[in-house]
């Protein structure tokens, strides 16, 4: 799929889906973070505390105890060094449907991420409910399934044009006008059936969406979901700018960047100011 054409689908509804094989036209990266991705599904403690959630039983030492992401996967924070993940997200494929659709040469990346949502029995919670992000009231978000995914282990599902001054952006309050993104049960309700669509997807799926818009995923029945994410914003965003998210390394739990390793000064100046 051509670059004009996603940004063409998230300009009109705010959601688009393609491939690695058609994006990328190169799935090395994609394989690589997939075998290693495995690895980390099946160390000792992830694998028990999975059976643990799946049985009823979660360690709750989180909010989101039923899903693991870098902390929990890498023992603590992704970067350059530890995995290709990001490298991943900085490919200038990525890059141009992010300036394009953000409408800025001034991009920056923040949480890039692994995600794996084993099965558990709990009612949906959290990012699992509709909701709307509140970085900014454009944001470019996507997401890279590891493993065949299906509403019924954690599929993303989006509400079209329900983005920042779309049709459906009044049915809840938008960034500086509500204190979170979560719809209450009454604007869930008026949420239009036939703009809810539920993407699923075989491994290598990528999904592309605007984050402002209503969405929720990670609900898993049955088996499992493993995938990455990566969050694609303007320099100016209120989120950069507010201080919440800052720099990409703001969180000692989420990534870190070494600018003195060689994986970092080998990026070209382009990808280097996409992660200040």
């Amino acid at each position: 799929m051509r670059i004009d054409e996603i940004v063409q689908s998230l300009r009109a509804v705010g959601v688009v889906t393609t491939t690695v094989s058609d994006f990328l036209n190169d799935d090395i990266i994609f394989k690589k973070t997939g075998k290693s991705l495995d690895k980390m599904i099946s160390q000792e403690d992830v694998v028990s505390r999975s059976e643990m959630l799946r049985l009823g039983n979660p360690i709750r030492d989180r909010t989101k105890f039923f899903e693991f992401q870098n902390k929990q996967l890498f023992g603590g924070a992704m970067s350059l060094d530890n995995s290709e993940i990001i490298q991943l997200y900085l490919n200038d494929l990525f890059l141009d449907v992010a300036e394009e659709y953000l409408e800025t040469k001034e991009v920056r990346i923040r949480n890039c991420l692994a995600f794996y949502h084993p099965e558990n029995p709990f009612p949906p919670a959290n990012s699992q409910n509709w909701h709307r992000d509140t970085e900014d009231t454009k944001i470019l978000k996507v997401f890279v399934y590891y493993n065949d995914v299906t509403e019924h282990n954690g599929s993303l599902w989006y509400v079209k044009n329900s983005k920042h001054m779309s049709k459906n952006d009044n049915i809840w309050p938008n960034v500086g006008k509500a204190k979170h993104g979560y719809l209450d049960l009454e604007s869930t309700m008026k949420i239009p059936y036939n703009d809810v669509v539920k993407i699923e997807g075989k491994a290598g799926t990528i999904c592309f969406f605007d984050g402002n818009g209503f969405h929720k995923g990670g609900n898993v029945k049955k088996g499992h979901r493993l995938s990455t994410h990566c969050c694609y914003l303007r320099s100016d965003a209120p989120h950069i700018v507010n201080g919440i998210l800052p720099t990409f390394d703001y969180n000692p739990d989420v990534n870190t960047l070494n600018r003195e390793s060689s994986n970092y000064s080998l990026l070209p100046e382009r990808k280097k100011k996409v992660l200040q």
